[in-house]
């Protein structure tokens, strides 16, 4: 069953499978859908307008919001992941009764972090895999390691 509402939210990129759907414009899409009252925030780690600068800041795995939609009365899962491919499908409604909720990062760690942030391209084009490959790539990693601790290794 297609449904126009909600299996019309999500916005593909130009990115490879699975990492061929744009983030920002999806959530926005979804965003633009709650306002006029089509579908309904169930549950999530975060608000809807809030997921887009989480993930911005690599500070949580994984970011995740169910929604329901009026018109067909399914449940939606859209979920992103700092390491993997975007999910958006719809699910079981016994999968919110059975999801395990994991810790938020502070609010103001984290707020207006897509606007202000570009790295590894997430702030700008998010949604269309960026050309370093973290999964085999050693600057990218090391490049990480050492932003998280606050300096770069020094030269002796």
């Amino acid at each position: 069953m297609r449904c126009p509402t909600c299996d019309s939210a999500l916005v593909r990129s130009d990115g490879a499978p699975p990492h061929d759907i744009d983030i920002a414009a999806t959530t926005a899409a979804l965003h633009e859908r709650v306002a006029v009252g089509r579908m309904r925030e169930v549950a999530g780690d975060v608000p809807l307008t809030d997921m887009v600068d989480l993930f911005a800041t690599d500070s949580k795995y994984t970011i995740v919001s169910y929604l329901d939609c009026v018109d067909c009365d399914r449940l939606l899962f859209w979920g992103l992941c700092i390491r993997g491919a975007p999910v958006f499908r719809h699910v079981d409604r016994a999968l919110l009764a059975s999801h395990r909720w994991d810790e938020v990062p502070d609010r103001s760690t984290w707020v207006g972090a897509a606007s202000s942030t570009s790295t590894f391209g997430r702030a700008q084009g998010l949604g269309q895999k960026s050309k370093r490959s973290p999964k085999n790539d050693s600057f990218f990693f090391l490049r990480r390691y050492w932003s998280r601790r606050g300096s770069y290794p020094r030269p002796s």
